[in-house]
């Protein structure tokens, strides 16, 4: 149906149809002293100034029709910001739409798009209260939101999926991350919360809880036993250490470090984490000192042995 206001004038359907070609249209853009026509049809809103319809003519294609321009334009729909920075407000404006065929202006179609675009908000929107109203893909936040979301509904206008999903969602706030969560009330309204604190205890918590995970396997890794414990109770007489297990100044539980009996596969239990390198260091050295007492040996045998006083022949015979 064709919107009622005084900037309206009906346009003649015989001059103008979906058959009609570029030539006609331009007859009826100077007869209705126009020089915009918006052709609006399947929720698609195609702007083509008369001058491209010359320029289409001097292209040799003049027979293109009005059912053909929503392909043949390249501007973006009227209601954009840049369409209404460069178009003047009282530029004549044909629209050929799935409503109907009218003339107008182009400051009163805008004007008519804005009231279509307007969401209608719930009576009770301006509680005291943080909400997120969403409706037809868009977004919008009450005067009690604004501080939760300095930056305004554009900053989550992308995260709408998630909003439906998830009903968490993260902006950036003077360089910080924050999380938000979303409750609904009723299908199209949220109550927005800060969860940023909660999350980052989360990764805190998970963070402390992978250090006592790696804490735990590599002392196993050397041979260690370890225990969990309750916070108070006897202790076992077999254990090398205690530790205590704080959270925010509360004992939660305590751990029970045991060191395995000395020994190996002949001994009372199995051997302890360092007996290997034991054994190992004190066979170093007995084959060290046996191989000093060796040398020694070697020396004290290599020394020459005393040597008698030679005895001349004469004495030699006498004693013969």
């Amino acid at each position: 149906m064709m919107p009622l206001n005084a900037e309206i004038r009906e346009v003649r359907k015989d001059m103008l149809h979906l058959g009609s070609t570029v030539q006609e249209v331009l007859r009826s853009l100077y007869f209705y002293r126009s020089d915009y026509i918006m052709v609006a049809l399947d929720k698609k809103e195609r702007l083509l100034h008369k001058d491209q319809l010359v320029a289409l003519l001097e292209q040799g294609r003049e027979n293109a029709t009005v059912e053909d321009m929503p392909g043949l334009a390249l501007t973006a729909p009227i209601s954009a910001k840049t369409a209404m920075e460069d178009i003047p407000p009282e530029s004549g404006l044909i629209v050929f739409s799935d409503d109907g065929l009218y003339g107008t202006t182009f400051e009163a179609y805008r004007e008519m798009k804005i009231r279509e675009a307007a969401i209608s908000l719930p009576e009770w929107w301006g509680i005291p209260l943080p909400l997120l109203y969403l409706k037809d893909g868009r977004v919008s936040l009450n005067e009690a939101a604004l501080p939760l979301v300095p930056c305004g509904a554009q900053a989550i206008a992308g995260q709408i999926e998630k909003i439906k999903s998830e009903k968490l969602i993260s902006i950036k706030d003077k360089k910080k991350e924050k999380v938000l969560s979303l409750s609904p009330l009723d299908a199209e309204t949220f109550l927005i919360e800060d969860v940023s604190e909660d999350f980052d205890m989360v990764e805190d918590l998970v963070w402390w809880a992978a250090i006592g995970s790696a804490f735990v396997r590599r002392m196993e890794e050397n041979g260690l036993t370890v225990r969990r414990m309750p916070p108070h109770g006897q202790t076992p007489q077999d254990a090398a250490e205690i530790i205590p297990c704080h959270w925010e100044g509360e004992l939660i539980g305590r751990l029970a470090i045991e060191v395995p009996a000395q020994g190996g596969p002949d001994g009372a239990g199995p051997p302890a984490p360092d007996a290997g390198k034991d054994e190992k260091a004190q066979e170093a050295q007995k084959t060290e000192e046996e191989a000093e007492k060796t040398e020694k040996t070697d020396k004290e045998d290599r020394k020459p042995e005393a040597q008698e006083p030679k005895k001349g022949r004469r004495g030699a015979a006498k004693n013969t």
